[in-house]
């Protein structure tokens, strides 16, 4: 395995340790975030027409692994989820498992391992190929990319975290004092600009009318989410808003958490915490509070 293959699959390996579908706590940090995201991709799939997706590789969040493109899926869309890991895409298999018993229908979704290097699929496979908080994790993110877009029919989603957020440098001095190494990625890579940076390396070689084209993939939509009324803690326990806690407790909020988004709950909580996200404040404000940035490309 080269570098890049190494390193990333040490990172999503980390990211299951101590971790299974019977024992997680997404508390409501994380559940707000996936409400939005959810809004976002329903959103995505209506305007754009897309049908079949493709996640990878793997998946970012520090909550319930795998199920990020579940809205989609509650759309109608196919989907493939891609990991490096063998212990993910068992984990992520038993989680889907989960969401059928708990919603009583079956799933159109496969789980594939694989090289990030190079994805076992056909150029043009699949009408959006997208991931959430990992190309900021990748040592090579542009090869990742590049098989990203090469399996793409016509769009790449890509969601980072937003370096731009308030709680970014209070939680890089936090680092420094408690002697931890930075482990939540390239900073460069968490911003639309880093985006932007990334898609100059794409290059689309294309024969039409006898002349051969190179060009990147372009950007058609590009945005934020998650933006709630407090700043990002990353992965600073906070009452209420943990990701993080005793057994007992993550195995109700687990199948809370499920149930509430599967049921398509609403929560008194979600109106108070999503003034700044619903707001009509300028984007300059919201940058500061949004948890994360994305950008819609299309090849």
């Amino acid at each position: 395995m080269d570098k890049n293959q190494v390193l990333f699959l040490r990172f999503v390996e980390d990211q299951l340790k101590d971790y299974s579908p019977e024992s997680m706590d997404e508390g409501f940090g994380t559940y707000y975030e996936r409400v939005m995201m959810h809004r976002f991709l329903k959103k995505l799939v209506r305007d754009h027409d897309i049908e079949t997706i493709l996640e990878g590789p793997s998946d970012g969040i520090s909550g319930i692994k795998g199920i990020n493109s579940l809205p989609m899926v509650e759309e109608g869309c196919k989907l493939v989820y891609y990991t490096p890991s063998e212990k993910e895409k068992s984990t992520v298999e038993k989680t889907w498992k989960k969401i059928e018993k708990i919603a009583k229908r079956k799933t159109d979704i496969r789980v594939c391992k694989g090289s990030i290097s190079r994805f076992p699929f056909d150029d043009n496979s699949f009408d959006l190929v997208w991931n959430f908080c990992i190309m900021e994790h990748l040592y090579n993110p542009l090869s990742v990319l590049k098989e990203m877009t090469r399996v793409s029919k016509r769009y790449i989603l890509l969601a980072v975290q937003n370096v731009w957020n308030l709680g970014t440098f209070p939680h890089l001095v936090y680092h420094n004092v408690i002697g931890k190494p930075w482990d939540h990625g390239n900073v460069k890579r968490m911003s639309l600009a880093g985006i932007k940076g990334l898609l100059k390396g794409v290059k689309i070689i294309e024969v039409r009318k006898s002349r051969l084209l190179r060009e990147e993939p372009k950007i058609v939509e590009k945005g934020m989410f998650d933006i709630p009324i407090w700043p990002d803690t990353w992965d600073m326990g906070v009452p209420g808003l943990s990701t993080k806690t005793t057994s007992l407790q993550s195995r109700s909020r687990s199948q809370a958490s499920l149930n509430r988004l599967l049921a398509k709950e609403k929560s008194p909580l979600m109106g108070i915490a999503s003034l700044v996200e619903r707001g009509p404040m300028p984007k300059k404000i919201k940058l500061l509070w949004a948890h994360h940035v994305y950008a819609l490309c299309e090849k």
